[in-house]
């Protein structure tokens, strides 16, 4: 029994070479929507793990100080909020901004809590505790300068990142 030589045809050769290419797209496409996918789960994870984050540290301080007398308790620091300025600038991504925010938040553990002439009168402390400290995310190491700092129940820091050489 002889099997015809289909490779020798023009018309199989296209038909051929049109499964390749529609394979090949196919998974071209797969792995497009499987990385958006991906990307989109992954800015989801980040933002619900720093909101457990953020929730587990308010229990612990609420747990670690209990209110004795709320009427003559002075207003404390709630939480912090940390932005980028220059963060689309420096095309750095959501990742890293997040590794960064939480490394700052890290370093000023101790801020939510406190009363706020103490937060207020130890504004230069916080400042000098964030632009001192070199942070390393990813192979790449950030210097932090804070262009604005607003205290008051939530703590506002505005940053500017540079990569260190």
């Amino acid at each position: 029994m002889h099997i015809p030589p289909y490779f020798n045809h023009p018309q199989w050769r296209r038909l051929f070479a049109g499964i390749m290419i529609g394979a090949f797209l196919g998974y071209l496409f797969f792995l497009i929507i499987h990385g958006q996918t991906n990307e989109n789960l992954m800015k989801e994870h980040m933002q619900l793990s720093a909101q457990l984050h953020d929730a587990e540290e308010k229990y612990q301080s609420l747990l670690n100080n209990p209110k004795e007398n709320t009427q003559h308790e002075p207003v404390k620091v709630k939480e912090l909020d940390i932005s980028f300025t220059n963060a689309k600038k420096m095309e750095i991504d959501l990742l890293t901004q997040h590794e960064l925010n939480t490394l700052v938040q890290e370093q000023l553990s101790s801020v939510p809590g406190n009363p706020l002439n103490t937060a207020a009168t130890q504004a230069e402390l916080m400042i000098s505790t964030v632009e001192n400290k070199s942070y390393k995310v990813d192979h790449f190491t950030y210097q932090l300068k804070v262009k604005r700092l607003v205290i008051s129940e939530v703590v506002s820091f505005q940053l500017e990142i540079q990569i260190d050489p």
